[in-house]
C-alpha cells in the first residue's frame, strides 16, 4: 500500500467522523440551532430537578440537604459543572449536553477502531448517533453526563 493511500484513508475516517459529531449535534438539539428562541424552552421534569440540585451544589449546598431524590448526587456535580461552565439557563445545560454527546460518539469511535477498523468505526460512531437522538431507546437527561465514563474505560 502507498504511503499516500494510507494517509488518504485516515483523513477519510476522521472527516467523517467530523461530519458525524457535527450532524449529532443538529440532530439533538436542531431547535437551539436552526430557531434559536427555541433554545431557551423550559427543562422537562428531571432536568429542572437536576439543574436545581446543581445550583443547590453551586451555593455549597450538600446534595439532599433541601432536594431530594433517590439518584446518585453524580448527575447533579455534572450540572453544576455544566452550570459553572456555560451559565444557569436552559441554552447553557444544552450546550454542555451536545459538547458531552460528541465526546461520547468520539469515544466509541475509538474504540471501534481499535477493536475493529477505521471504517467499521464510523459505522458504529453513526449507529451510536441514531441510538442516542431516539427518545425511546435512551429516554432521560442523565444519561448523557454517564457515558463517556462508561466509554472511557476500554480505552485505559
Amino acid at each position: 500500500m502507498a504511503p499516500g493511500a494510507f494517509l488518504s484513508g485516515r483523513l477519510v475516517c476522521w472527516v467523517l467522523l467530523a461530519v458525524i459529531i457535527i450532524s449529532a449535534a443538529f440532530i439533538h438539539y436542531s431547535a437551539a440551532f436552526i430557531h434559536y428562541e427555541h433554545a431557551d424552552v423550559p427543562f422537562e421534569r428531571d432536568e429542572g430537578e437536576y439543574a436545581y440540585a446543581g445550583q443547590l451544589l453551586l451555593e455549597g449546598i450538600p446534595p439532599y440537604k433541601l432536594a431530594y431524590n433517590m439518584k446518585f448526587p453524580g448527575i447533579y456535580a455534572a450540572y453544576a459543572l455544566s452550570e459553572a461552565a456555560f451559565g444557569m439557563t436552559p441554552t447553557g445545560i444544552r450546550l454542555a449536553l451536545i459538547l458531552i454527546n460528541a465526546g461520547s460518539i468520539l469515544l466509541v469511535f475509538l474504540i471501534a477502531k481499535r477493536l475493529l477498523g477505521r471504517f467499521e468505526a464510523v459505522a458504529a460512531a453513526a449507529f451510536f448517533v441514531v441510538l442516542s437522538s431516539s427518545r425511546r431507546m435512551i429516554p432521560g437527561k442523565s444519561r448523557p453526563f454517564c457515558s463517556p465514563g462508561f466509554y472511557w474505560a476500554p480505552l485505559s
